[in-house]
Order: C-alpha cells, then sequence, then structure tokens
C-alpha cells in the first residue's frame, strides 16, 4: 500500500510540475521584450530564471 501511495504522490507531483512550466511558458510568451528583459534583470545574480533548484 505504501508504494502505491507514493507513486501517485510522486505522479501528482510530476503533473504540478509540469503545469507550472505550461503556466510560466504562457506567463512569458504573454510578456513584451521589455518585460522579458526586467524579468531577467531582477532575477539575482548568477541565477538564472529559469534554474528552477537554483530557487530552493
Amino acid at each position: 500500500m505504501m508504494n502505491l501511495r507514493d507513486d501517485l504522490i510522486a505522479e501528482m507531483h510530476g503533473e504540478m510540475m509540469a503545469e507550472m512550466v505550461r503556466m510560466r511558458n504562457a506567463m512569458h510568451d504573454l510578456m513584451t521584450d521589455e518585460q522579458r528583459q526586467q524579468l531577467r534583470q531582477a532575477a539575482p545574480a548568477g541565477v538564472a530564471p529559469d534554474d528552477h533548484d537554483a530557487h530552493h
């Protein structure tokens, strides 16, 4: 039973991560070039805006 629960949690986590990427991409598509540039400038030094692990 434990493995089934772990599998379901992992699947849900994967779906949530995929949805976050889709949402981020959709928001990025709606931005102007100027807004994208401002987003890049607002990122902490040495951290790429797309580097999820760097934010943790």
